[in-house]
């Protein structure tokens, strides 16, 4: 049950953290928000790869499909903060990023 309690606070941060980050106006503050999406994501991640490994002689699809969904959308927030950092960056990116967070959160808690 404590698992699902800390899913839930990394969902949550990872939603606002994407947020900040595609938000802020300074490079600086977005390489932060970055650095932070990241960790968040990473610690998800490995959150969900050691719970694949424990239940490894049945598998799961369910815990296949959140490490699936994890690792596209570590890959979405590379190549989009990455434009921003590059550019000005582009409004309809941040709000197919965020929508993108929002849902893999979700599908990752439950």
């Amino acid at each position: 049950m404590k698992n699902i309690y800390l899913f839930i606070c990394c969902g949550i941060l990872l939603f606002i953290s994407v947020t900040c980050g595609m938000h802020s106006t300074i490079d600086k503050r977005t390489s932060s928000w970055l650095v932070i999406t990241r960790i968040i994501i990473l610690a998800m991640l490995v959150g969900k790869i050691v719970f694949f490994l424990l239940t490894l002689p049945i598998i799961s699809w369910r815990l296949l499909i959140q490490i699936v969904a994890l690792i596209v959308l570590f890959v979405m927030v590379e190549m989009i903060f990455r434009r921003k950092l590059l550019t000005f960056g582009v409004p309809w990116l941040a709000f197919i990023l965020e929508a993108t967070t929002f849902v893999v959160s979700l599908v990752c808690i439950f």
